[in-house]
């Protein structure tokens, strides 16, 4: 469900295309690439794309709790905030894109490693 909105991201805001993308057990990494404003387009911000991401991902992932049996989860699906990074130039691109690949990993060395049982 997450990977199906998380590509939907382009339909949903033109100007907007992504890169690589992985879903850990309790975050998600990806790079999305935004095209410059224009006189003709208003442009896309950030935030706007995270807001509607983790808010119909939510919906979505509750329906799935309330109608598919899902597991629950307590509090909010998602952290209030985000991480951002603006890309510098392409070794910056290559080691965050490296970093996304290898992240699953070393999930088991990361600070907010649990197993399933834990959670």
């Amino acid at each position: 469900m997450i990977d199906e909105f998380w590509n939907a991201i382009p339909e949903e805001f033109p100007g907007i295309s992504l890169d690589v993308f992985i879903v850990m057990p309790n975050h998600l990494h990806g790079i999305v690439f935004i095209e410059p404003h224009t006189d003709d387009s208003p442009g896309v911000v950030l935030g706007d794309v995270m807001k509607w991401f983790k808010g119909i991902t939510g919906h979505h992932y509750g329906r799935g709790v309330r109608e598919r049996g899902w597991p629950p989860y307590a509090g909010e699906f998602w952290h209030r905030g985000y991480y951002d990074h603006i890309v510098r130039d392409e070794r910056d691109l290559d080691r965050i894109r490296a970093y996304i690949v290898n992240n699953p990993a070393n999930w088991s060395s990361d600070r907010l490693y649990r197993l399933p049982e834990d959670v």
